[in-house]
């Protein structure tokens, strides 16, 4: 049973996660562009310049991969949440990496922190999804 929580607890914060930056950049690039991730902090515009074909690509593939987490959460099918996990994987370990190794490009240390604390968790539950995820296939 517990393991059904954790699983369940995981794939919504995935899918939250996925909806929340997926609506925004896909149909409001340059408010995601200008505003992201809100309260004061802007962490995408400080990294490079505008690019709506760009930002549409990442709203894009997080509503994609929204769709296949929707599914896993609804089903609870072994191979889908373990596909689900390492597909998180996928996008997750290159943005963990790429967070931790250019630190310097925000305002102070407190935005720094906030930008790269909640990374290794993403990249843990995904590990895990892909694991350990999953009911037996019926």
């Amino acid at each position: 049973m517990k393991k059904i929580w954790v699983e369940k607890a995981a794939l919504c914060l995935f899918a939250l996660m996925a909806v929340f930056v997926g609506i925004w950049a896909q149909f409001f690039p340059a408010s995601f562009y200008e505003d992201f991730p809100g309260f004061g902090m802007t962490w995408i515009s400080i990294d490079g310049p505008y690019n709506v074909h760009l930002i549409g690509d990442v709203g894009g593939g997080y509503l994609a991969i929204l769709v296949i987490t929707l599914v896993a959460l609804i089903t609870g099918d072994r191979l889908l949440v373990r596909t689900t996990g390492v597909a998180w994987l996928v996008l997750e370990v290159p943005h963990a990496w790429y967070h931790l190794h250019h630190m310097n490009i925000y305002r102070s240390d407190i935005e720094s922190l906030l930008a790269v604390a909640p990374l290794p968790a993403f990249v843990l539950a995904a590990l895990w999804l892909a694991v350990a995820g999953g009911r037996q296939s019926q």
